[in-house]
């Protein structure tokens, strides 16, 4: 999401377990959403990545066998 809270599309996600050294990468499609499947209970550090937008950086908490729903904030760069 940017700031105004629209979803921004085609943004690069990389995803990596604190513990578990689990890497993995993904995109928002057109409505800016985004999934990471099959991850076993750790941290997560989650890194945004769009031009025209400042990196966005998230730590999540991930429960064996749990969904969980996040947000990523992008500012636009100046």
């Amino acid at each position: 999401m940017d700031v105004k809270g629209k979803h921004v599309k085609w943004v690069r996600l990389s995803l990596k377990g604190v513990n578990t050294g689990t890497k993995k990468k993904t995109t928002t499609d057109a409505n800016g959403f985004f999934e990471f499947e099959d991850l076993d209970a750790d941290d997560y550090v989650i890194v945004a990545k769009k031009k025209g937008y400042r990196q966005g950086k998230k730590t999540v908490e991930v429960e064996e066998g749990k969904e969980k729903e996040i947000k990523i904030k992008l500012y636009a760069k100046l």
